[in-house]
């Protein structure tokens, strides 16, 4: 009997060792996710509209005359995908490896 009281004892307190456990990791890990949150706020300040006031008083009075007054430019798209390529092509994975850069094979 002394050998199996032992074993339930100790079952026990694995169990309440576990929980413990978790408690203490639920615990950092909501600590860890408030001060996140804390880094991510920015304080808070007013913006000046009284420039935007005028545009938007021309806006209501005349919807399609304000669209068309500022069209994007044509090379709008073409300049996107040329920005993109050019992202594209810097990434790492791109770029010539040192295996490359050593000789070719038929000049060795």
């Amino acid at each position: 009997m002394d050998e199996i009281d032992n074993i339930l004892w100790l079952m026990i307190v694995v169990v309440v060792g576990g929980f413990l456990c978790e408690a203490a990791i639920s615990e950092l890990q909501l600590r860890a996710g408030e001060r996140r949150r804390r880094k991510s706020e920015t304080p808070s300040h007013g913006i000046d509209v009284s420039a935007l006031t005028p545009k938007i008083q021309r806006v209501r009075q005349d919807y399609v005359a304000t669209l068309h007054s500022s069209p994007r430019p044509a090379s709008h798209k073409t300049g996107l995908v040329a920005a993109s390529r050019r992202i594209i092509a810097s990434l790492a994975f791109f770029q010539a490896g040192d295996a490359e850069r050593e000789k070719p094979l038929d000049e060795v």
